[in-house]
């Protein structure tokens, strides 16, 4: 009977611990419901980004929000929740990125991307992306996390990478809707749809800031002129617009009728590139439906000449006034006489070319130039249409100097004219030549120009 009080504390002591056993296993189920449901509608409203803890019926909320207001919208959707007592927020937010932006850099077969994403959704869908528009890339993830991304963010993103795609190496930067690109183009044709795309309205909200792509150099460096129909086109490359300028204002000054311009301006010409095509310019504006192609180095010519000995010559005196390192690789001129025409015809073939161009001469001189071999040229075909019809070459003189000194020039004026014709291939019993010094004026010789229009050459048919 002493023992009694001992046997009740006993059986006190082990229905206490039995109790609180139940109890514990009785709760756990209302901690592991109360966790699922808020999880699930975090989740539900969007809040994927923010991790539970749970005690009891209280939540400690934790994780990286995307701004001030996911934040404040996920504590209040916790703590609807039925049967959460207390929400202790234990949350951070995402940092705000002023400008908001991005780069991407590229050599070879290695990426580089930096900058800020609004997410880490976002982040592996940007890599997901440049993984699709560069197979096989080695991608280096160097984004940061922050908020303030432009609505446009990934819309800007998806065409970057598909711009960086063309490009070897080079580097592309976004950020406060400015976009700026720098590099090397894989290839000429890439070059082109870049520039093109870059020149168009760019995508996501962007504007240009700058274009550094560096025109890859045609391989060959080639630029052609054709001409026929009356038209001249030309097609190819030049290395500025200086460059074409002055090869236009050249072509004008040999070709009246329409010119076809199709040349695109892309550095990287070898030296002398424009300098060998001002050089042709002459020989081809001596030949019918004349052509040239230069390509990189070497240059070809083809035409037509009315005779054998005017296309060698050509032939040579093009060959000899190319710049060094520049060869004539072919000269493919034709020979085609023109038809013979009658009589009247052909003094209206003379005079048309007397019309087109005069043979003009320096003070006291009888050499003939450039200008004056196209003039040449010209009465070549005139001359072969005539047939069998003679040919008289006038030389005249302005009125400075001796009267029979003029004279002397005047003939040796003429009988240079005579001695081309004779060399290109008009039989030399079908010209005759003689002076008339100062005897025959056509424009007044008290002025340098009335002067320089009466040094000249006349033909007339006898």
């Amino acid at each position: 009977m002493a023992c009694w009080y001992k046997w009740l504390l006993s059986a006190g002591l082990t229905a206490a611990g039995m109790t609180l056993v139940s109890g514990l296993i009785a709760f756990r189920p209302i901690e592991t419901d109360v966790s699922a449901r808020t999880a699930e509608r975090l989740k539900a409203e969007g809040h994927g980004w923010a991790k539970l803890a749970i005690s009891g019926r209280d939540l400690v909320l934790s994780g990286l929000a995307p701004d001030p207001e996911h934040r404040d919208l996920a504590l209040a959707a916790a703590d609807r929740v039925f049967g959460v007592r207390v929400v202790d927020d234990r949350s951070t937010v995402l940092p705000l990125a002023e400008p908001y932006g991005f780069s991407l850099e590229r050599d070879g077969n290695k990426v580089v991307l930096a900058g800020t994403a609004p997410s880490e959704e976002a982040r592996a869908a940007l890599r997901a992306s440049i993984a699709r528009a560069l197979p096989g890339v080695a991608i280096e993830d160097r984004l940061t996390l922050a908020r303030g991304a432009p609505a446009g963010y990934l819309e800007a993103a998806t065409f970057a990478f598909a711009e960086l795609a063309g490009l070897k190496k080079g580097r592309i930067d976004v950020a406060a809707g400015a976009y700026s690109i720098a590099g090397d183009p894989v290839d000429w044709p890439t070059w082109r749809k870049l520039d093109g795309e870059l020149a168009a309205a760019l995508p996501g909200g962007l504007k240009l800031a700058k274009n550094a792509l560096v025109p890859p150099v045609p391989k060959p460096y080639r630029f052609t002129l054709t001409s026929g129909g009356g038209t001249v086109v030309l097609a190819g490359h030049l290395p500025d617009d200086a460059a074409k300028a002055k090869f236009l204002a050249a072509l004008r000054s040999l070709w009246s009728g329409p010119i076809d311009d199709r040349v695109a301006i892309i550095p990287g010409a070898p030296a002398g590139f424009l300098d060998t095509l001002l050089a042709a310019l002459p020989a081809i504006a001596r030949l019918a439906d004349g052509g040239l192609d230069l390509s990189d180095q070497s240059l070809k010519i083809t035409g037509a000449a009315p005779t054998a000995p005017l296309a060698d010559r050509i032939r040579a005196w093009l060959a000899g006034r190319l710049p060094t390192g520049f060869s004539l690789a072919g000269a493919e001129v034709a020979v085609v006489p023109p038809a013979a025409v009658a009589p009247d015809l052909c003094r209206a073939g003379l005079s048309a070319v007397q019309a087109n161009g005069k043979i003009r001469f320096a003070t006291g001189s009888a050499d003939l130039d450039t200008d004056d071999v196209r003039v040449l040229d010209g009465l070549v075909i005139a001359a072969l249409r005539c047939g069998s019809a003679r040919v008289a070459v006038e030389g005249h003189t302005d009125s400075v100097g001796d009267p029979a000194a003029n004279m002397a020039l005047s003939q040796r004026r003429a009988a240079a004219v005579v001695e081309y014709l004779v060399a290109v291939g008009i039989p030399a019993d079908r010209l005759s030549a003689v002076g008339y010094g100062d005897t025959r004026p056509v424009a007044d010789n008290e002025s340098d120009q009335g002067r320089q229009i009466n040094r000249r050459i006349d033909f007339t048919v006898e």
